[in-house]
């Protein structure tokens, strides 16, 4: 502007007709203002455009910072979720085990037929073969049981790894005592008395 000022005054003018450096001069201060306000325009928007892409990143940020602690909290759910599920079966397999604990008892397991020498009765006997409980012996199946157990509980005898089922009840078959039915005497005389673990699986 100064410099603009001095053109004037150099050029001699009398302030009363514009001489054409003065005319220079308005042209040169209004372009220089009109470039002044496009520069600002620019500057303004280029500022807006700044704090606009700062903005966005600001809320990208804030959003992923969000979604962070949303993974994080769903992550330490997981956690907590497994954590229960784990403690759950424990606690479940701890209870089978003091179950199975419970079920597991020590019996002197004997073994008898349906013969003379151990029921007291011949083929052709009306109750020949007849179980306490009115069915027919089978090998693999039929054991005689204490009065304590039910008809139809279902007990695995660990040294014939078998499951058999009281259907049977004899007067020498008290607490602690089992009689497996054979259908051949000298196989169950080779058995004879032994003592093994059972498992009691349903009454």
């Amino acid at each position: 502007m100064v410099f603009f000022t001095a053109l004037y005054f150099i050029s001699g003018g009398d302030g009363e007709s514009p001489s054409p450096f003065a005319l220079s001069v308005e042209t040169l201060e209004r372009v220089y203002e009109e470039r002044t306000i496009e520069t600002e325009q620019m500057m303004v928007k280029k500022y807006r455009s700044i704090v606009d892409e700062l903005e966005e990143e600001k809320r990208i940020e804030l959003y992923d910072l969000h979604m962070e602690e949303v993974a994080n909290k769903y992550e330490k759910q997981k956690e907590a979720e497994r954590k229960r599920q784990k403690e759950i079966a424990a606690k479940k397999e701890e209870e089978k085990k003091r179950q199975d604990g419970d079920n597991w008892r020590t019996f002197e397991v004997t073994a008898y037929t349906n013969y003379v020498e151990s029921t007291g009765k011949n083929k052709g006997d009306p109750l020949f073969g007849v179980t306490a409980s009115g069915e027919m012996t089978k090998e693999g199946y039929t054991i005689a049981c204490p009065q304590e157990f039910k008809f139809g509980t279902k007990m695995y005898i660990e040294i014939l790894d078998h499951i058999y089922v009281c259907k049977d009840r004899g007067s020498a078959i008290v607490t602690g005592k089992l009689d497996v039915y054979m259908t051949d005497v000298e196989k169950a005389l080779q058995f004879g008395r032994q003592s093994s673990r059972v498992k009691i699986i349903k009454e």
